[in-house]
């Protein structure tokens, strides 16, 4: 019959089958054809041939089972090694022809049984073809023989060819056909054969056959569907019980496990070594010490402590849940431990002194540590630079360089060990050998890279490879990109992947914030949330904060913080989540948010702490960020790092609190243990310094462990600036020029010392240089928005603003309503050589008093007025912002290039000390 007739006659049974791509191709160099093609069948038959399976939809087994066992009984070890008997149990058709009479059946499966598993499947094909007479227990012998031999194509067409010449399969028939399946994993085959099962009584109660398809099922991932044959099968033993258990522990449902381990024992049903070990898998993958130790008593009870694989479940568990005694213990009851058994205690070591001292112990044994030990090894070791490259050593000698899990272990250990470019030749060496870097492989390894060139290769393998669609790989390509700046390609990586993760819109995000193109980070969270295809996770939003807050943009941080309050507490009470909003608020200038929320925090971590006591020194508020550090110190779990003490000494310059600045310098060492770094020493020299111990401040750079940078200058030169020095202002300038000659800041500073001592020679030689090596002074802007808009000025630059005239009028009337309250025009502080009127007119056009007119003119009534500035606000500014927030009775928050200023009822926060 065709295979397509047979289908035709039942297509409930094997409708699959035509779509299965049939391909037996032998595994010999003498067979160059299909060997279906040598099998002597005959195809043909009658319009009845299924009238026996077809017949009250049942099976009929046909086979006699004693059979069959006298077949089996024969050992093929007890035969293979000897000629006489292989050569007697030759069909004569393999040399000449079958002339003797023929053998009963029996005899002949008895033949066929032993030759079929001492000799080559072709042979055993030919011996097949051979025999005269043949039943169902031949078809079994030939279907097993093939699917012994991993020829589990060929099994399945056999099994077609049995039923078209009216053979009729029994337990054993498709018990050899799951084995097939399972081993090419045709799911579709197998929900064909469950059905097949499922209407014959008689195999509906083989457990072996129930057991074989709740495998297939757990190895696609259908845990349901094993579930249900599960729960529908009356009678189970030990084995059904463990295939399930395993299947639950593989899917992660180890609950499932061992509640069913219980309900196994309850029935009762004995365990024996596999379901214990699958239980105590179980119970380690969830840290369940206690129940894993219930465990271990039964094991005990049972006396089965000392079977290998029940003892190394037991090593595995305790090193798991880091009772590395007791692991210890469990070890040395096996009887003859496995090199799984010393991998399990390696592994579950807690520090690489340890896992050497267990190989170094397994060396004084028979057992050959595999690759897996020296994987194990590395990875104990990965911190350790000695010991893993002695371990290398070892991996050579054994030469197992070359499996992926060791080379993986070695690239990992040698990137944390900071040896980055051994991490890249042990990756260049594994890829000479021809080995193909898995996917967690290469991402790490893009982590890890030295500098932007190897990532680059690396990138051109991963194009060669054809893996840079992979999300995780093209999160690993993004983040390698932005460390490095470059941004165009981290973005040409990202467009590569179809369908991004949230991971990998999570790595653009942080990526582009961190590369200083925050307000394409936002663009990027925008279109995220438009797609509507991933869900923000907690280092989303963390990302998306720390952006917000670069660019201030307080109308998207709200946005932002709604979204994350519409995702649930697990998101907003998340320690990071919380940290970045107070963060974001707090340097957008809305200070008493911040605090709001940093008291609301469940928990706080050091991140936490150091956003509000930073966002308050910002603010002015120093006695509030001291108290605030404080309140830290009597945390027991939570330690002050360097960067509280930067907020701290920041407080302390920002209000002038030299004593208490010094006292907690020298704390850093002394009380914290901690080295105070260059930035601790940038904020001392700017407490003195703005203090007017500019000497102090000098002494201060000259004795620090830290060659001066370009921060520790620019803050000796802003205090020479603001005190009037010229000779240690000309040191910082000139020192300033040469790390960093187009910087404009230093040569206005230096030309505003020079103006304010009226040496307009040096003023002008200064301005001359700055031509000469074209460096332009920034111009001062300042900016506000209101209903969304951002509306710009900048100073004395702003007739295309369509309401100038109007802000000129109300600064006008504005000014004379301050100068009625006692404010004075500091004209003293326009470094330019012009007359008086001229100079008052240049303050009145100062870039801040026309954003805040405009904001006076345009904000709600009664809302606080917030200015953004890009330079240090001038003291003529600051004066005439305080009786402007008296006069007009408003709240007026200026952010400068230094810090925020709060003005309210004539006073600011800063308390005149900026």
């Amino acid at each position: 019959m065709e295979l397509q007739a047979f289908l035709c006659l039942r297509p409930d049974l094997f409708s699959s089958i035509a779509k299965y791509p049939i391909k037996l191709r032998a595994k010999c160099r003498t067979h160059q054809k299909p060997i279906y093609e040598s099998l002597h069948f005959s195809i043909h038959s009658k319009p009845n041939a299924l009238s026996a399976l077809n017949e009250e939809n049942r099976i009929t087994v046909y086979s006699k089972p004693d059979s069959l066992s006298a077949s089996m009984e024969y050992s093929p070890s007890n035969f293979s090694d000897s000629k006489e008997v292989t050569d007697y149990l030759k069909p004569k058709s393999l040399s000449t022809t079958w002339n003797e009479k023929p053998l009963s059946t029996l005899n002949e499966n008895t033949q066929f049984t032993i030759f079929s598993k001492s000799q080559p499947f072709e042979e055993t094909i030919q011996f097949f073809n051979s025999m005269p007479l043949k039943d169902t227990v031949t078809w079994n012998i030939f279907i097993s023989a093939s699917t012994k031999q991993a020829y589990f194509d060929s099994s399945l067409q056999l099994f077609v060819e049995m039923l078209t010449s009216h053979y009729h399969p029994d337990a054993f028939t498709i018990r050899a056909v799951l084995k097939a399946i399972s081993g090419l994993n045709h799911l579709e085959f197998a929900e064909q054969i469950h059905g097949f099962v499922v209407k014959a009584a008689e195999l509906y109660f083989d457990l072996v056959i129930i057991t074989n398809l709740i495998d297939i099922y757990i190895k696609n991932s259908l845990i349901e569907n094993a579930r249900q044959l599960f729960d529908r099968t009356v009678e189970r033993d030990v084995v059904v019980f463990t295939a399930m258990m395993r299947g639950y522990t593989e899917e992660e449902n180890c609950e499932e496990a061992l509640r069913l381990f219980r309900e196994m024992v309850e029935e009762p049903i004995p365990p024996n070594e596999f379901s214990f070990s699958c239980v105590l898998r179980a119970c380690a993958n969830l840290l369940a010490l206690e129940e894993g130790k219930q465990v271990h008593s039964y094991i005990i009870k049972e006396a089965v402590n000392s079977d290998v694989f029940v003892g190394t479940a037991l090593v595995n568990l305790y090193a798991n849940c880091g009772d590395m005694e007791s692991s210890e213990l469990a070890f040395t009851e096996i009887f003859e431990p496995s090199v799984i058994s010393w991998n399990a205690l390696i592994g579950g070591s807690i520090s690489g002194e340890e896992a050497l001292r267990f190989f170094n112990l397994m060396r004084f044994t028979d057992t050959k540590p595999d690759d897996i030990t020296f994987g194990l090894l590395v990875r104990a070791c990965d911190v350790n630079f000695g010991w893993g490259s002695m371990i290398h050593g070892a991996i050579l000698k054994y030469n197992l360089q070359r499996d992926a899990f060791v080379w993986s272990a070695l690239v990992v250990m040698y990137a944390n060990c900071g040896h980055k470019f051994e991490a890249f030749r042990v990756f260049c060496e594994a890829k000479e050998m021809g080995n193909d870097p898995d996917e967690a492989t290469l991402a790490f390894l893009l982590r890890s890279v030295g500098d932007v060139t190897q990532g680059k290769q690396l990138h051109t393998l991963i194009i060669k490879l054809r893996v840079s669609d992979n999300a995780a790989i093209a999160s690993s390509l993004v983040s390698m990109y932005c460390e490095n700046f470059f941004l165009k390609e981290a973005q040409e990586a990202f467009n590569r992947v179809s369908q991004p993760d949230v991971v990998l819109w999570t790595a653009i995000i942080s990526g582009f914030a961190q590369g200083g193109e925050a307000a394409r980070a936002l663009q990027f969270y925008a279109k995220m949330v438009f797609e509507g295809f991933v869900t923000p996770n907690h280092y989303t939003y963390s990302s998306i904060l720390s952006a917000s807050s670069e660019l201030v943009a307080i109308e998207e941080g709200k946005q932002i913080h709604s979204q994350i309050l519409k995702s649930g507490n697990d998101v907003h009470s998340d320690v990071f989540v919380a940290s970045g909003l107070v963060d974001m608020y707090a340097r957008s200038g809305f200070i008493m948010e911040a605090r709001k929320l940093f008291e609301k925090m469940p928990k706080r971590d050091i991140v936490s702490w150091n956003a509000m006591i930073i966002g308050l020194a910002q603010h002015g508020f120093a006695e509030e960020a001291i108290e605030t550090f404080e309140e830290l110190l009597k945390c027991r779990y939570i330690k002050p790092n360097h960067v509280t003490f930067v907020g701290v000494l920041s407080a302390c310059s920002h209000r002038g609190l030299v004593e208490d600045g010094y006292q907690y310098f020298f704390s850093i060492k002394r009380v914290h243990g901690l080295e105070p770094t260059i930035d601790h020493y940038a904020c001392m020299i700017d407490l003195v310094g703005r203090a007017g111990l500019l000497e102090e401040a000098k002494k201060l750079l000259v004795t620090m462990p830290f060659e001066p940078n370009e921060l520790v200058w620019s803050t000796l030169l802003g205090a020479c600036s603001i005190h009037g020095n010229i000779e240690l202002g000309e040191l910082s300038a000139k020192e300033l020029i040469q790390l960093n000659p187009k910087d404009p800041a230093t040569y206005v500073a230096l030309s505003n010392i020079y103006a304010s001592f009226g040496r307009w020679d040096d003023v002008k030689k200064v301005r001359n240089r700055m031509r000469a090596r074209r460096v332009r002074k920034q111009p001062g802007k300042s900016w506000i928005r209101v209903d969304g808009s951002t509306h710009i000025f900048f100073a004395g630059h702003n007739k295309l603003h369509p309401q100038i005239e109007s802000i000129f009028r109300e600064i006008e009337e504005l000014m004379g309503k301050i100068k009625d309250e006692g404010y004075m025009p500091m004209s003293e502080l326009v470094l330019h050589d012009v007359e008086a009127a001229r100079k008052e007119e240049i303050l009145l056009n100062h870039s801040e008093k026309l954003a805040i007119t405009f904001g006076l003119m345009n904000a709600p009534p009664g809302s606080t007025i917030r200015v953004f500035k890009n330079l240090r606000v001038c003291g003529d500014c600051h004066s005439a912002t305080k009786f402007i927030s008296k006069v007009m009775e408003r709240e007026i928050v200026v952010r400068d290039a230094y810090r925020y200023h709060h003005f309210r009822d004539g006073s600011c926060s800063c308390k005149d000390f900026w």
